[in-house]
């Protein structure tokens, strides 16, 4: 299925919540926007923000108001998989 003109793209929150995870076990800290979005394959750092709003929304993380301020705090997947587009 291809998406039409000003459609955005499904994001699956998921693995963005598992890079969360994985990156602080392996460093000890949480990662920046711009590393996320390169991890992600994100175009714009806006993208990883709004897809932390979503993780954020739903209790799985918290966040601070400096970098790198990203606290999981539930490891368990979202009933849906992708953001609704």
């Amino acid at each position: 299925m291809t998406r039409g003109p000003g459609r955005p793209p499904k994001y699956n929150v998921n693995k963005l919540l598992e890079y969360l995870v994985d990156f602080e076990q392996k460093h000890g800290w949480a990662p920046s926007l711009r590393e996320i979005c390169e991890h992600m394959s994100y175009g714009a750092i806006r993208t990883a923000q709004i897809q932390l709003a979503v993780l954020e929304r739903e209790g799985r993380i918290e966040r601070g108001s400096g970098p790198r301020q990203i606290k999981v705090l539930s490891k368990r997947p979202l009933g849906r998989k992708f953001l609704p587009a």
